[in-house]
């Protein structure tokens, strides 16, 4: 993605929090965006305050497994994804990242 759209982007979900900061998607969609330019501990604190919120988010836990396994902490990892498909079982995207 081109620098400009990111920043765009992230003024736009900065901008979806200050109007309604219990926003999951849009902390997920930070996340989401950081890890795309490898900025991974921040997109590590998008991902887990999209989880304080709803904690049943499959997808932001299949995230932080992601970065999980980007840092080398591939137990830690295995633990987000399990945890990932114990509430949705057919998430194709974590189940390929457990091959």
């Amino acid at each position: 993605m081109k620098m400009g759209r990111h920043d765009n982007c992230l003024q736009i979900c900065e901008k979806i929090l200050s109007m309604d900061p219990f926003n999951e998607c849009a902390y997920e969609l930070k996340g989401d965006l950081y890890k795309t330019n490898q900025k991974i501990d921040e997109a590590f604190i998008e991902y887990s305050k999209a989880v304080q919120i709803n904690p049943e988010s499959s997808s932001a836990i299949s995230s932080l497994g992601d970065i999980m396994k980007f840092k080398g902490k591939l137990s830690e990892a295995l633990i987000h994804y399990k945890q990932a498909l114990r509430l949705n079982e057919k998430q194709p995207y974590t189940l390929m990242a457990l091959i």
